[in-house]
């Protein structure tokens, strides 16, 4: 198999996701498993949506991306989407 070969055809959106709180957490000088007490969930259940980010509900990632001020743009690029003018 390729090397860009993905199991789950959100894997590229979920790393997006992931790595896009990790670096909005690190501007803030906070650990990423931090997010759960502006998103509403214990760091159990981050460590849980980590492995399963299927479990993250929208306002709980509305809650993360105004948290880290992440612009629209940013978000509509994880969701493989893009900015229409």
């Amino acid at each position: 198999m390729g090397r860009g070969f993905l199991k789950d055809p959100y894997e590229r959106a979920n790393q997006e996701l992931f790595s896009e709180i990790a670096r909005g957490m690190r501007l803030k000088g906070k650990k990423d498993h931090e997010i759960g007490k502006y998103a509403g969930f214990c760091e159990s259940a981050w460590y849980k949506r980590r492995t399963h980010p299927e479990y993250f509900t929208l306002p709980q990632l509305r809650a993360i991306f105004k948290h880290l001020g992440t612009s629209n743009e940013v978000i509509l690029k994880i969701f493989g989407r893009e900015v229409k003018e």
